[in-house]
């Protein structure tokens, strides 16, 4: 063994070669090799712990043997290229198999795969049932296609590792992005290609819808967590899927509350209309206990989309009298309904009947609020 084999081993494991797929590049090379110097059969072999494992081979039909019987595992011992032209004469080979028995070979030369650092990983090598020898030219040959073979190697690892660093990132951003605004990821893209690591903060109008379910508390008190979890979602996938259909939106869950953007008021009804409808049909299908039912307040105006928090944690999020309103309007909702202010309501390009019309004076409100409670 090696002096380094530990570190030898870490080396190749690095490489990320070992059980590969066969290549073309690679297969050229070897045919190569076995021209060059005049035998019958030229390998690429990598030396793992406990067997020698063959990315291509010209001449001889092999993936791996034990290390145990391996030649090459000699050839990585030496600093100069082995070259045994009488196997048959050499302690070190000739009770082999391959030397006794089929393949009968009688010729070996090998030249060591080194990395940049130095380890020796494996080998280019030919052998032959015949008594071959490479010339001083020819071995010369020999180790610049080693050289090229290393080269491609490191290479390869490379490659592959700037795609497992890709396939990463793309697994990260679309994880990223169900935990975040739209929005959010749109403004983060935009400011980071302008080379600024702040998201700025922009007014605009927008429709706001709040939801929340009643009878929530009383199905955590009566539920374990992971139940109450498994509860909501069943829920949440209605009002999720209700809303990014309609173009809008999820700002933030909130407990049992979640807070939409709509830049269009009639998106903003058409998603609250078509939860309450799903929400009630499913109500239906389970048992009473864990039935909940929810609630809609949508306003609709200016608002900020504004980054709050500090250098240790930030969030961007809707700050504006028009998120108060929504949430207001929602709580003075009655269950299963939908309160729409008349700010919203007379910027719906489709107009919907309602049941009611109110004038509410909302918690906190110094100002009446009117509103149209829909069907």
């Amino acid at each position: 063994m090696p002096a380094n084999e530990a570190a030898r081993l870490e080396a190749l494991k690095k490489l990320r070669i070992l059980d590969t797929t066969r290549a073309v590049r690679y297969d050229m090379l070897t045919e190569v090799a076995a021209s060059i110097g005049g035998m019958d059969i030229a390998m690429i072999n990598l030396i793992d712990s406990h067997r020698q494992w063959t990315k291509s081979s010209k001449g001889l039909q092999v993936t791996e043997v034990p290390r145990s019987i391996s030649f090459c595992t000699h050839t990585i011992n030496e600093e100069a290229p082995v070259v045994v032209d009488d196997l048959t004469t050499d302690p070190r080979f000739q009770d082999s198999q391959f030397v006794i028995g089929d393949p009968n070979l009688r010729s070996y030369t090998g030249i060591q795969l080194k990395t940049q650092e130095g380890f020796a990983i494996g080998t280019l090598c030919l052998l032959d049932s015949n008594n071959k020898k490479p010339d001083a030219e020819q071995l010369k040959q020999l180790s610049r296609l080693a050289a090229c073979a290393m080269d491609m190697i490191e290479r390869d690892a490379v490659a592959a590792e700037l795609a497992n660093s890709a396939k990463k990132s793309i697994l990260f951003e679309s994880v990223l992005k169900t935990y975040m605004p739209l929005s959010t990821w749109a403004n983060v893209e935009e400011s980071v290609a302008k080379g600024e690591w702040v998201v700025q903060d922009e007014e605009l109008p927008l429709a706001v819808l709040m939801t929340d379910a009643r009878g929530f508390t009383r199905f955590s008190e009566a539920h374990t967590p992971e139940q109450v979890v498994a509860g909501i979602n069943r829920y949440y996938d209605i009002i999720v899927t209700a809303i990014f259909e309609n173009d809008g939106e999820i700002n933030k869950f909130v407990g049992d509350a979640v807070l939409a953007l709509f830049t269009d008021p009639d998106a903003a009804v058409r998603a609250a209309l078509r939860i309450q409808k799903e929400v009630s049909a499913l109500s239906q299908e389970l048992p009473d206990d864990e039935r909940l039912t929810f609630r809609f307040g949508i306003h609709y105006g200016d608002v900020i989309r504004c980054t709050v928090g500090n250098y240790l944690r930030k969030e961007q999020t809707v700050i504006g009298d028009v998120v108060n309103t929504a949430s207001r309007l929602e709580k003075a909702c009655p269950p299963g309904k939908v309160f729409v202010s008349s700010d919203a309501y007379d910027r719906l390009m489709h107009k919907l009947p309602f049941s009611q019309r109110y004038r509410l004076n909302p918690k906190g409100k110094t100002q009446t609020v009117r509103a149209y409670m829909l069907p």
